[in-house]
């Protein structure tokens, strides 16, 4: 039986391929002890204190890295493993369940731990230049002049902080980034993550994200197959350009009635243009087929009237041949 530390290290010690030795002591200790705290090298925490130890991480270097580390060996799904059959799998372990599930996937970084485990966590970032930033409508101004600068190159805590609070993702961020006014997928980024902000601005205009959702907004538009459609869409989304009015730009760019329509009518238009281009595309065969028909049934009555001709030329020889015995 293992009853103290020195014996947990023993066995801990005999650690798989691949394993640290801090990773098979910390699953050892997970397993034995599911009631206990979580615990990794200089880390022991409860799941409702990780958001708690998440924030110190940001603070020193080391406990970072030991925060990396515990999220990417995937240990509090190891301990849930243990904790599910004592049912202590409450609304914060499951929390922090999928905020490790999100970072080993590597769809966030570690800042994402401190906004998701803390609901009322200020942005850490430096951009805010040490202003108390709780809320993503804070970090409008901030990003309007970035965009209107076109350097977007936001870090991870201003990129974590828009995860968290809005549900901006860091592939939305990189569509405002890089978006370069043709790709339709990254337009369509665009347009959430414009509504979104619109949203937090709560009725403030922000005239240089208005220009870039009424970029995307075209860009999308321009997908309508009937020209005098498109031309006119167009000129709506200028007027709500001019307008301001960003939700009516992601309105009007992604109506599913007016795209519907227009693709329904396209596909029709081009089932009957492919029905006929197999016509046309079939035309030498048809006339070659009918010439040749033409040709065969031609030498048919040549040779019909070949035969007739041979035969009454005969008829008429024979018939002077007995006249004339």
């Amino acid at each position: 039986m293992l009853t103290n530390a020195t014996n947990i290290l023993i066995v801990g010690s005999d650690a798989r391929p691949g394993e640290t030795r801090s990773r098979a002591d910390t699953i050892m200790v997970m397993r034995l002890d599911p009631h206990g705290p979580l615990r990794y090298r200089d880390l022991a925490f409860h799941p409702g204190g990780a958001g708690a130890v998440a924030h110190a991480a940001m603070l020193d270097p080391n406990k970072r890295g030991q925060m990396e580390e515990f999220f990417s060996w995937r240990l509090a799904h190891v301990w849930s493993k243990a904790a599910n059959s004592f049912g202590l799998l409450d609304e914060e372990a499951r929390k922090l369940l999928e905020v490790e599930d999100r970072i080993s996937n590597k769809v966030d970084k570690l800042e994402a731990a401190l906004y998701r485990l803390n609901a009322d966590a200020p942005c850490l970032s430096p951009a805010v230049q040490g202003k108390w930033v709780d809320q993503p409508g804070d970090l409008l101004d901030f990003i309007e002049a970035s965009i209107g600068q076109g350097k977007m190159d936001f870090d991870g805590h201003v990129v974590a902080f828009l995860g968290a609070r809005s549900g901006i993702s860091a592939a939305d961020i990189g569509a405002l980034k890089s978006f370069d006014g043709k790709d339709q997928r990254r337009a369509a980024a665009v347009l959430k993550a414009s509504m979104r902000f619109s949203v937090d601005a709560k009725g403030k205009k922000l005239p240089n994200l208005t220009r870039l959702c009424h970029d995307a907004a075209k860009t999308m538009i321009n997908r309508l197959k009937k020209p005098d459609l498109r031309e006119r869409k167009l000129a709506e989304s200028d007027a709500l350009a001019n307008a301001g009015d960003i939700p009516g730009l992601v309105d009007l760019a992604t109506d599913p009635d007016v795209f519907g329509q227009d693709q329904a009518e396209f596909a029709a238009v081009k089932s009957e243009f492919d029905t006929n281009q197999r016509v046309l595309d079939h035309r030498e065969a048809i006339v070659d087929a009918t010439r040749r028909i033409g040709r065969d049934k031609g030498q048919e009555i040549a040779l019909a009237v070949l035969s007739v001709l041979s035969i009454g030329t005969l008829l008429t020889q024979l018939y002077f041949w007995v006249m004339v015995r």
